[in-house]
Protein backbone atom coordinates (compact mmCIF):
# COMPACT_ATOMS: atom_id res chain seq x y z
CA UNK A 1 0.00 0.00 0.00
CA UNK A 2 1.37 3.42 -0.91
CA UNK A 3 2.71 5.51 1.91
CA UNK A 4 0.78 8.67 2.60
CA UNK A 5 1.63 11.98 4.12
CA UNK A 6 -0.70 14.52 5.60
CA UNK A 7 -0.89 17.83 3.80
CA UNK A 8 0.26 19.65 6.93
CA UNK A 9 3.63 17.85 7.00
CA UNK A 10 5.69 18.02 3.82
CA UNK A 11 9.11 17.55 5.42
CA UNK A 12 9.34 13.98 4.13
CA UNK A 13 8.21 14.79 0.61
CA UNK A 14 11.63 14.79 -1.05
CA UNK A 15 12.76 11.66 0.82
CA UNK A 16 9.62 9.76 -0.13
CA UNK A 17 9.97 10.73 -3.77
CA UNK A 18 13.66 9.81 -3.95
CA UNK A 19 13.24 6.50 -2.14
CA UNK A 20 10.18 5.36 -4.08
CA UNK A 21 11.06 2.67 -6.63
CA UNK A 22 7.67 2.25 -8.29
CA UNK A 23 6.58 5.75 -9.13
CA UNK A 24 4.16 6.13 -12.06
CA UNK A 25 5.07 7.34 -15.53
CA UNK A 26 2.90 9.82 -17.36
CA UNK A 27 1.47 9.13 -20.79
CA UNK A 28 3.35 10.82 -23.66
CA UNK A 29 0.34 12.95 -24.51
CA UNK A 30 0.30 14.35 -20.97
CA UNK A 31 3.89 15.51 -21.32
CA UNK A 32 2.95 17.18 -24.60
CA UNK A 33 0.24 19.17 -22.84
CA UNK A 34 2.65 20.07 -20.05
CA UNK A 35 5.37 21.36 -22.37
CA UNK A 36 2.94 23.26 -24.60
CA UNK A 37 1.50 25.06 -21.56
CA UNK A 38 5.07 25.77 -20.42
CA UNK A 39 6.02 27.24 -23.79
CA UNK A 40 2.85 29.34 -23.92
CA UNK A 41 3.75 30.79 -20.52
CA UNK A 42 7.29 31.36 -21.77
CA UNK A 43 5.96 33.60 -24.54
CA UNK A 44 4.23 35.71 -21.88
CA UNK A 45 7.52 35.97 -19.96
CA UNK A 46 9.35 37.26 -23.03
CA UNK A 47 6.46 39.60 -23.74
CA UNK A 48 7.07 41.05 -20.28
CA UNK A 49 10.74 41.36 -21.28
CA UNK A 50 9.62 43.41 -24.29
CA UNK A 51 7.83 45.83 -21.95
CA UNK A 52 10.71 46.13 -19.50
CA UNK A 53 13.23 46.81 -22.27
CA UNK A 54 11.18 49.04 -24.53
CA UNK A 55 8.83 51.07 -22.33
CA UNK A 56 9.75 54.51 -21.06
CA UNK A 57 7.49 54.05 -18.03
CA UNK A 58 6.15 50.99 -16.24
CA UNK A 59 3.70 51.93 -13.52
CA UNK A 60 1.24 49.04 -13.22
CA UNK A 61 1.56 45.47 -12.06
CA UNK A 62 -1.52 44.59 -14.10
CA UNK A 63 0.06 44.81 -17.53
CA UNK A 64 -1.23 42.52 -20.28
CA UNK A 65 2.04 40.56 -20.17
CA UNK A 66 1.81 40.03 -16.40
CA UNK A 67 -1.79 38.88 -16.67
CA UNK A 68 -0.87 36.45 -19.47
CA UNK A 69 2.14 35.16 -17.52
CA UNK A 70 0.22 34.50 -14.30
CA UNK A 71 -2.71 33.04 -16.25
CA UNK A 72 -0.25 30.65 -17.91
CA UNK A 73 1.26 29.66 -14.57
CA UNK A 74 -2.23 29.09 -13.16
CA UNK A 75 -3.27 26.93 -16.10
CA UNK A 76 -0.02 24.94 -15.90
CA UNK A 77 -0.43 24.48 -12.15
CA UNK A 78 -4.03 23.31 -12.59
CA UNK A 79 -2.96 20.82 -15.26
CA UNK A 80 -0.18 19.42 -13.09
CA UNK A 81 -2.71 19.10 -10.28
CA UNK A 82 -4.88 16.98 -12.58
CA UNK A 83 -1.86 14.80 -13.43
CA UNK A 84 -1.19 14.32 -9.70
CA UNK A 85 -4.77 13.56 -8.72
CA UNK A 86 -5.24 10.99 -11.50
CA UNK A 87 -2.48 8.87 -9.97
CA UNK A 88 -3.39 9.05 -6.30
CA UNK A 89 -4.37 5.69 -4.81
CA UNK A 90 -8.07 5.21 -4.32
CA UNK A 91 -9.50 5.36 -0.84
CA UNK A 92 -7.20 7.99 0.63
CA UNK A 93 -8.75 10.16 3.30
CA UNK A 94 -9.42 13.79 2.62
CA UNK A 95 -6.33 16.06 2.85
CA UNK A 96 -4.03 13.04 2.53
CA UNK A 97 -1.82 12.67 -0.51
CA UNK A 98 0.50 9.90 -1.61
CA UNK A 99 3.81 11.45 -2.58
CA UNK A 100 4.96 8.13 -4.03
CA UNK A 101 2.29 8.55 -6.69
CA UNK A 102 3.95 11.68 -8.08
CA UNK A 103 4.98 10.80 -11.67
CA UNK A 104 8.60 10.86 -12.75
CA UNK A 105 9.69 14.40 -13.51
CA UNK A 106 6.65 16.03 -11.98
CA UNK A 107 8.23 16.25 -8.55
CA UNK A 108 9.85 19.45 -9.87
CA UNK A 109 6.43 21.05 -9.59
CA UNK A 110 6.47 20.55 -5.82
CA UNK A 111 9.25 23.14 -5.70
CA UNK A 112 8.25 25.28 -8.69
CA UNK A 113 4.58 25.89 -7.93
CA UNK A 114 5.12 27.11 -4.35
CA UNK A 115 7.90 29.37 -5.66
CA UNK A 116 5.55 30.79 -8.26
CA UNK A 117 2.77 31.16 -5.68
CA UNK A 118 5.12 33.17 -3.44
CA UNK A 119 6.81 35.03 -6.28
CA UNK A 120 3.58 36.43 -7.75
CA UNK A 121 2.29 38.28 -4.66
CA UNK A 122 5.90 39.00 -3.69
CA UNK A 123 6.45 40.68 -7.06
CA UNK A 124 3.38 42.83 -6.51
CA UNK A 125 4.69 43.88 -3.09
CA UNK A 126 8.20 44.49 -4.41
CA UNK A 127 6.94 46.74 -7.21
CA UNK A 128 4.76 48.60 -4.71
CA UNK A 129 7.77 49.22 -2.48
CA UNK A 130 10.51 49.90 -5.04
CA UNK A 131 8.77 50.75 -8.31
CA UNK A 132 8.99 49.11 -11.73
CA UNK A 133 12.44 48.40 -13.11
CA UNK A 134 13.20 49.16 -16.74
CA UNK A 135 16.98 49.06 -16.52
CA UNK A 136 19.51 46.30 -15.90
CA UNK A 137 18.13 45.83 -12.38
CA UNK A 138 14.90 44.31 -13.76
CA UNK A 139 16.09 40.66 -13.85
CA UNK A 140 17.71 40.87 -10.42
CA UNK A 141 14.87 41.59 -8.02
CA UNK A 142 14.44 38.63 -5.62
CA UNK A 143 10.84 38.04 -6.68
CA UNK A 144 11.79 37.99 -10.37
CA UNK A 145 14.53 35.49 -9.54
CA UNK A 146 11.96 33.29 -7.77
CA UNK A 147 9.73 33.40 -10.84
CA UNK A 148 12.67 32.64 -13.17
CA UNK A 149 13.60 29.58 -11.09
CA UNK A 150 9.99 28.45 -11.00
CA UNK A 151 9.72 28.88 -14.76
CA UNK A 152 12.91 26.91 -15.39
CA UNK A 153 11.76 24.04 -13.17
CA UNK A 154 8.30 23.92 -14.75
CA UNK A 155 9.83 24.03 -18.20
CA UNK A 156 12.06 21.06 -17.32
CA UNK A 157 9.21 18.72 -16.30
CA UNK A 158 8.61 17.15 -19.71
CA UNK A 159 12.35 16.55 -20.16
CA UNK A 160 12.64 14.96 -16.70
CA UNK A 161 9.62 12.78 -17.41
CA UNK A 162 10.89 11.58 -20.79
CA UNK A 163 14.28 10.85 -19.21
CA UNK A 164 12.77 7.86 -17.39
CA UNK A 165 11.24 6.27 -20.48
CA UNK A 166 13.14 3.46 -22.21
CA UNK A 167 14.99 3.95 -25.46
CA UNK A 168 18.03 5.91 -26.57
CA UNK A 169 17.43 6.12 -30.31
CA UNK A 170 14.08 7.83 -30.84
CA UNK A 171 12.60 9.83 -33.68
CA UNK A 172 11.82 13.52 -33.41
CA UNK A 173 8.12 12.62 -33.40
CA UNK A 174 8.64 10.95 -30.01
CA UNK A 175 11.34 13.24 -28.66
CA UNK A 176 10.04 16.72 -29.46
CA UNK A 177 8.42 17.34 -26.04
CA UNK A 178 11.76 16.67 -24.33
CA UNK A 179 13.57 18.90 -26.85
CA UNK A 180 11.14 21.78 -26.32
CA UNK A 181 11.40 21.25 -22.57
CA UNK A 182 15.20 21.56 -22.66
CA UNK A 183 14.83 24.65 -24.84
CA UNK A 184 12.43 26.20 -22.33
CA UNK A 185 15.09 25.86 -19.63
CA UNK A 186 17.72 27.40 -21.92
CA UNK A 187 15.33 30.24 -22.75
CA UNK A 188 14.76 31.00 -19.06
CA UNK A 189 18.51 30.97 -18.40
CA UNK A 190 18.97 33.35 -21.35
CA UNK A 191 16.23 35.60 -20.01
CA UNK A 192 18.06 36.04 -16.71
CA UNK A 193 21.04 37.63 -18.45
CA UNK A 194 19.06 39.43 -21.14
CA UNK A 195 21.22 42.53 -20.73
CA UNK A 196 24.25 40.58 -21.92
CA UNK A 197 22.41 38.45 -24.48
CA UNK A 198 24.17 38.70 -27.88
CA UNK A 199 20.86 38.16 -29.68
CA UNK A 200 19.62 41.35 -28.00
CA UNK A 201 22.74 43.54 -28.35
CA UNK A 202 23.46 42.78 -31.99
CA UNK A 203 24.33 46.41 -32.70
CA UNK A 204 27.58 46.44 -30.66
CA UNK A 205 29.80 44.65 -33.23
CA UNK A 206 28.33 46.70 -36.09
CA UNK A 207 30.45 49.20 -37.97
CA UNK A 208 28.15 52.11 -37.11
CA UNK A 209 28.35 51.39 -33.39
CA UNK A 210 32.12 50.91 -33.41
CA UNK A 211 32.65 54.13 -35.38
CA UNK A 212 30.40 56.00 -32.97
CA UNK A 213 32.52 54.79 -30.04
CA UNK A 214 35.50 56.59 -31.56
CA UNK A 215 33.72 59.93 -31.22
CA UNK A 216 33.81 59.70 -27.41
CA UNK A 217 36.72 60.83 -25.30
CA UNK A 218 37.87 57.37 -24.29
CA UNK A 219 40.10 56.90 -21.27
CA UNK A 220 41.79 54.00 -23.04
CA UNK A 221 41.12 54.39 -26.74
CA UNK A 222 41.38 51.37 -29.07
CA UNK A 223 44.13 51.04 -31.62
CA UNK A 224 47.72 49.89 -31.87
CA UNK A 225 51.16 51.23 -32.72
CA UNK A 226 51.29 54.89 -33.68
CA UNK A 227 47.49 55.05 -34.12
CA UNK A 228 46.87 55.83 -30.47
CA UNK A 229 48.79 57.29 -27.52
CA UNK A 230 47.78 56.02 -24.08
CA UNK A 231 48.57 58.35 -21.19
CA UNK A 232 47.74 55.70 -18.56
CA UNK A 233 47.28 51.95 -18.29
CA UNK A 234 43.97 50.14 -18.70
CA UNK A 235 43.36 49.65 -14.98
CA UNK A 236 44.08 53.31 -14.24
CA UNK A 237 41.77 54.30 -17.08
CA UNK A 238 39.00 52.33 -15.43
CA UNK A 239 39.46 53.69 -11.90
CA UNK A 240 40.22 57.29 -12.84
CA UNK A 241 36.83 57.86 -14.46
CA UNK A 242 35.29 61.31 -14.63
CA UNK A 243 32.36 63.06 -16.19
CA UNK A 244 33.88 63.35 -19.65
CA UNK A 245 36.43 60.52 -19.77
CA UNK A 246 35.48 56.85 -19.56
CA UNK A 247 36.69 53.56 -21.12
CA UNK A 248 33.65 53.27 -23.38
CA UNK A 249 35.24 50.88 -25.85
CA UNK A 250 36.25 48.42 -23.15
CA UNK A 251 32.91 48.16 -21.36
CA UNK A 252 30.65 48.13 -24.42
CA UNK A 253 32.62 45.47 -26.27
CA UNK A 254 33.30 43.30 -23.24
CA UNK A 255 29.57 43.29 -22.49
CA UNK A 256 28.99 41.78 -25.93
CA UNK A 257 31.88 39.32 -25.73
CA UNK A 258 30.95 38.27 -22.20
CA UNK A 259 27.42 37.53 -23.40
CA UNK A 260 28.79 35.48 -26.30
CA UNK A 261 30.86 33.31 -23.96
CA UNK A 262 28.08 32.84 -21.40
CA UNK A 263 25.51 31.89 -24.04
CA UNK A 264 28.01 29.54 -25.67
CA UNK A 265 28.33 27.67 -22.38
CA UNK A 266 24.56 27.53 -21.89
CA UNK A 267 23.77 26.41 -25.44
CA UNK A 268 26.49 23.76 -25.74
CA UNK A 269 25.63 22.42 -22.28
CA UNK A 270 21.95 22.09 -23.25
CA UNK A 271 22.72 20.20 -26.46
CA UNK A 272 25.20 17.86 -24.74
CA UNK A 273 22.87 17.28 -21.80
CA UNK A 274 20.18 15.98 -24.14
CA UNK A 275 22.79 13.97 -26.08
CA UNK A 276 23.86 12.20 -22.88
CA UNK A 277 20.40 10.64 -22.76
CA UNK A 278 19.46 10.22 -26.42
CA UNK A 279 21.02 10.05 -29.86
CA UNK A 280 19.78 13.32 -31.30
CA UNK A 281 17.51 12.82 -34.31
CA UNK A 282 18.06 15.26 -37.16
CA UNK A 283 15.98 18.38 -36.54
CA UNK A 284 16.38 18.40 -32.75
CA UNK A 285 18.68 21.41 -32.58
CA UNK A 286 16.75 23.16 -35.36
CA UNK A 287 13.61 22.78 -33.24
CA UNK A 288 15.50 24.35 -30.32
CA UNK A 289 16.83 27.30 -32.30
CA UNK A 290 13.50 27.87 -34.07
CA UNK A 291 11.75 28.35 -30.73
CA UNK A 292 14.55 30.66 -29.57
CA UNK A 293 14.37 32.57 -32.86
CA UNK A 294 10.80 33.67 -32.10
CA UNK A 295 11.46 34.38 -28.41
CA UNK A 296 14.61 36.50 -28.58
CA UNK A 297 13.17 39.11 -31.00
CA UNK A 298 10.72 40.17 -28.26
CA UNK A 299 13.61 42.12 -26.74
CA UNK A 300 14.13 44.14 -29.92
CA UNK A 301 10.45 44.52 -30.93
CA UNK A 302 11.08 42.14 -33.87
CA UNK A 303 13.14 44.79 -35.65
CA UNK A 304 16.13 42.56 -36.53
CA UNK A 305 14.41 39.74 -38.36
CA UNK A 306 17.63 38.54 -40.01
CA UNK A 307 18.56 36.84 -36.74
CA UNK A 308 15.45 34.65 -36.92
CA UNK A 309 16.84 33.18 -40.12
CA UNK A 310 20.35 33.06 -38.64
CA UNK A 311 19.19 30.99 -35.66
CA UNK A 312 17.33 28.53 -37.90
CA UNK A 313 20.41 28.16 -40.11
CA UNK A 314 22.49 27.59 -36.97
CA UNK A 315 20.15 24.79 -35.92
CA UNK A 316 20.45 23.09 -39.31
CA UNK A 317 24.25 23.37 -39.24
CA UNK A 318 24.53 21.93 -35.72
CA UNK A 319 22.06 19.15 -36.60
CA UNK A 320 24.22 18.25 -39.61
CA UNK A 321 27.36 18.19 -37.47
CA UNK A 322 25.59 16.06 -34.88
CA UNK A 323 24.42 13.63 -37.57
CA UNK A 324 27.99 13.27 -38.83
CA UNK A 325 29.79 13.05 -35.48
CA UNK A 326 27.42 11.85 -32.76
CA UNK A 327 25.31 9.09 -34.27
CA UNK A 328 27.30 6.24 -32.73
CA UNK A 329 26.02 4.96 -29.42
CA UNK A 330 27.96 4.94 -27.22
CA UNK A 331 29.79 7.87 -28.74
CA UNK A 332 33.51 8.39 -28.24
CA UNK A 333 34.56 11.26 -26.00
CA UNK A 334 36.94 12.44 -28.73
CA UNK A 335 33.99 12.99 -31.06
CA UNK A 336 32.07 14.79 -28.31
CA UNK A 337 35.04 17.07 -27.65
CA UNK A 338 35.39 17.92 -31.36
CA UNK A 339 31.65 18.47 -31.74
CA UNK A 340 31.50 20.80 -28.72
CA UNK A 341 34.48 22.78 -30.01
CA UNK A 342 32.98 23.27 -33.48
CA UNK A 343 29.43 24.15 -32.38
CA UNK A 344 30.36 27.72 -31.30
CA UNK A 345 31.90 28.29 -34.72
CA UNK A 346 28.58 27.29 -36.28
CA UNK A 347 26.73 29.64 -33.91
CA UNK A 348 28.79 32.82 -33.97
CA UNK A 349 29.96 32.56 -37.57
CA UNK A 350 26.39 33.05 -38.90
CA UNK A 351 25.78 35.66 -36.18
CA UNK A 352 28.74 37.74 -37.33
CA UNK A 353 27.79 37.17 -40.96
CA UNK A 354 24.25 38.43 -40.33
CA UNK A 355 25.67 41.58 -38.75
CA UNK A 356 28.07 42.02 -41.68
CA UNK A 357 25.35 41.60 -44.31
CA UNK A 358 22.26 43.12 -42.67
CA UNK A 359 23.45 45.03 -39.58
CA UNK A 360 25.44 47.78 -41.21
CA UNK A 361 28.68 45.84 -41.57
CA UNK A 362 30.92 44.15 -39.00
CA UNK A 363 32.92 46.84 -37.23
CA UNK A 364 35.11 44.59 -35.12
CA UNK A 365 38.80 44.41 -36.04
CA UNK A 366 39.83 40.97 -37.42
CA UNK A 367 41.57 40.28 -34.11
CA UNK A 368 38.23 40.72 -32.35
CA UNK A 369 35.90 38.78 -34.62
CA UNK A 370 38.28 35.87 -35.10
CA UNK A 371 39.16 35.90 -31.40
CA UNK A 372 35.49 35.69 -30.44
CA UNK A 373 35.14 32.59 -32.61
CA UNK A 374 38.23 30.81 -31.28
CA UNK A 375 37.61 31.74 -27.64
CA UNK A 376 34.00 30.52 -27.79
CA UNK A 377 35.27 27.27 -29.33
CA UNK A 378 37.45 26.87 -26.25
CA UNK A 379 34.40 27.42 -24.04
CA UNK A 380 32.51 24.73 -25.96
CA UNK A 381 35.38 22.31 -25.51
CA UNK A 382 35.49 23.10 -21.79
CA UNK A 383 31.76 22.41 -21.42
CA UNK A 384 32.28 18.98 -23.02
CA UNK A 385 34.71 18.13 -20.22
CA UNK A 386 31.94 18.80 -17.72
CA UNK A 387 29.07 17.14 -19.58
CA UNK A 388 31.13 14.13 -20.75
CA UNK A 389 33.96 13.88 -18.19
CA UNK A 390 36.88 11.51 -18.70
CA UNK A 391 36.25 7.93 -17.66
CA UNK A 392 37.16 7.04 -14.10
CA UNK A 393 40.07 4.66 -13.64
CA UNK A 394 39.21 1.06 -12.88
CA UNK A 395 38.71 0.52 -9.15
CA UNK A 396 41.12 -2.01 -7.72
CA UNK A 397 39.57 -4.67 -5.52
CA UNK A 398 41.70 -3.60 -2.55
CA UNK A 399 40.57 0.02 -3.00
CA UNK A 400 36.96 -1.06 -3.09
CA UNK A 401 37.35 -2.92 0.21
CA UNK A 402 38.88 0.17 1.86
CA UNK A 403 36.03 2.34 0.60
Amino acid sequence: MAKTIRSADFRLTARQILQSKKRPQTEPWEDKVTVLLSVATLFAVFWDGWLHNNSTTLDSFWSEAHIAMYAGLTALGAWIGVVFVKRQPRGLKKLNISMEAVPYGYGLALVALPLAALGGPGDFAWHAAYGFENQIDAPFSPTHQMLFLAGGLLGAIALASAWHRPGRVLGLKQLWPAILSATAVLAMVSFTFMNLLPWFWTMIPSDDFQQNLLTFKDAYAPGSGDEVKHVEGLYDAAINYSGDVFPYYLFSNMASIGGVLIWTAAFVATVLYVRRRWVLPFGSVTLMTTLLSVLFPFFTRFTNLEFIGALIVIGLLVDTLSHVMLQDDPVSRLRVRAFAAFVPLLVWGPWELAIALFGGGLGWHPTMWTGVLTTSMGVGYGISLIMFPPALPAVEESDAEVA
